[in-house]
């Protein structure tokens, strides 16, 4: 299995940000938009620069950085980070993950 891209992250970072409700309807704005959001709901003070890397493909948010951006953004964490969304026992793995860190989602994500 090929090793998961940031720029694949980008995408569905992007997709994420499109699909909510509150975000503004063209893409124009939608980096600040973000920020102010993890920010305000999260605490999560990162730069411009930083959400500006993640939506081009530069660099992908560390694991409690993804957990909060996947809870801004209503989307699970496991989607957002390796672009599944796996199910067990008809329960989303979303929920069951909630308390594992990033780095293990990733190493789960590889021996999957």
């Amino acid at each position: 299995m090929a090793q998961e891209t940031t720029e694949e992250f980008a995408h569905r970072l992007r997709m994420a940000v499109k699909a909510h409700p509150l975000a503004p309807p063209t893409p124009h704005g939608s980096q600040r938009w973000l920020l102010r959001r993890l920010e305000t709901e999260t605490g999560l003070a990162v730069s411009q620069n930083t959400v500006h890397k993640w939506y081009t493909g530069t660099s992908r948010p560390r694991g409690d950085n993804l957990r909060k951006l996947a809870k801004v953004l209503s989307v699970d964490e496991v989607w957002l980070s390796l672009g599944r969304k796996p199910v067990v026992d008809g329960v989303s793995l979303g929920a069951a993950a909630s308390g594992a860190t990033g780095a293990i989602l990733v190493i789960a994500g590889m021996i999957e």
